[in-house]
């Protein structure tokens, strides 16, 4: 990706699919993730807005973040 399609977010321009995250960022997402995904309510809010793919793939970015956690 050109530089020029990345904005100063780090977000591609074209398709939001880059994402640069600091220290901070990281650790504030993983937070509300893992609160969100280890709650029955967090789970089913998440599966009804989003589908149960997307509690997969919260599930595996926090995997990715270094979680340890589990459900």
């Amino acid at each position: 990706m050109p530089d020029e399609d990345i904005g100063s977010n780090g977000l591609g321009a074209e398709t939001g699919g880059f994402l640069l995250l600091n220290k901070q960022e990281r650790a504030i997402l993983k937070e509300i993730l893992s609160r969100s995904l280890t709650s029955p309510e967090g789970v089913q809010y998440i599966r009804n807005t989003f589908g149960e793919e997307y509690v997969q793939l919260g599930l595996e970015f926090l995997n990715r973040l270094g979680w340890e956690g589990g459900r």
